[in-house]
């Protein structure tokens, strides 16, 4: 097998596990280069995958946003046909490690013609491509398992944990270590403990309280408004957070109604395939009706405020007591 390499993933831990078992399989001293299509140029690429090492074993080139697998219309179509001819005949103290984000692979999938498209070919057939799925409540409750090992949690926190970071692996990572590090005398995590170290940031309390809203959970819709309160920021901006988050749930459902799959909703929004996973369980749990009837009122409260017919500071708060 050559030292090409293709992964198809979103940035995160998924996608630095699979990077860091390549680079443990070279047998020697590498140097490793990032080349990244967005701002580097194809003429950069060759040159980097055509250089010797230099006091080391291998070169490693990390390609990221490679534009030209689908894109090569203002390319020099002899540079692309130099790089078909070196991933024909690579050098063999060359490693090449390509990352394709799920919305570029599509893209490729979708739109690569001509030269891309046999560039494309030849960089998947001449090395090994690796497609990282999502990550599962399974991968995140194995993270904090294997993390906190040598804790005593309560169920609480980790649920209360889970919450806070949405599925963001990275970011579980993280917290846990300001967890441990906090705990460290005692080895026993509360959920005291998360309330206190771990964050929402404000879409995670839009998340939150919309989903109180939906299911009518009145007192923590109040608690969270409060959160907001505290924090200074401004009922119009809450406001047109929560109608804009109703909007995105909206959106959503028509789209899986419609056959769209996650990665073609993970394309629309412009986020990552592990986020757009759980926008779609979202969206599954709840009627589209039930979505539309709260889109409306909310937009209702959002015109009478706008027009002066409603005290803008409590408007949003008479809304929640109502839930």
């Amino acid at each position: 097998m050559s030292n090409i390499y293709t992964i198809v993933s979103d940035r995160g831990m998924m996608l630095d596990k699979k990077i860091n078992e390549i680079l443990s399989s070279i047998k020697g001293e590498y140097d490793l280069v990032d080349i990244d299509m967005d701002e580097d140029s194809i003429i950069t690429l060759l040159s980097e995958l055509k250089t010797l090492p230099f006091l080391s074993d291998y070169r490693v080139i990390r390609l990221t946003n490679p534009k030209v697998l689908y894109n090569s219309n203002n390319i020099d179509s002899r540079l692309i046909e130099e790089l078909i001819a070196f991933l024909s005949n690579p050098i063999d103290t060359t490693v090449l490690i390509t990352v394709i984000s799920p919305s570029e692979f599509s893209k490729i999938k979708k739109d690569a013609k001509d030269l891309s498209k046999k560039l494309f070919d030849e960089l998947t057939s001449k090395g090994s491509l690796y497609t990282l799925g999502g990550v599962s409540a399974n991968d995140i409750d194995d993270i904090i398992k294997e993390e906190l090992k040598d804790y005593k949690v309560e169920v609480r926190a980790i649920e209360e944990l889970k919450t806070r970071v949405l599925a963001d692996p990275t970011r579980i990572i993280s917290e846990i270590s300001k967890l441990k590090l906090y705990k460290y005398d005692e080895k026993t995590i509360s959920a005291a403990d998360v309330d206190l170290l771990v964050s929402r940031d404000l879409e995670d309390k839009v998340y939150l309280l919309t989903q109180s809203i939906l299911s009518k959970a009145r007192k923590e819709a109040l608690g969270l408004y409060s959160d907001f309160k505290k924090s200074g920021i401004m009922d119009s901006l809450i406001l047109a957070s929560i109608i804009n988050k109703f909007q995105e749930l909206y959106i959503v459902k028509v789209m899986v109604t419609s056959g769209y799959d996650k990665d073609m909703i993970a394309e629309a929004f412009h986020v990552k395939s592990g986020r757009a996973y759980y926008m779609i369980q979202d969206a599954s749990r709840i009627k589209l009706n039930d979505i539309k009837d709260k889109y409306e009122e909310l937009l209702l409260i959002d015109y009478r405020v706008k027009s002066g017919l409603t005290d803008k500071d409590n408007a949003l708060w008479l809304y929640l007591l109502d839930v």
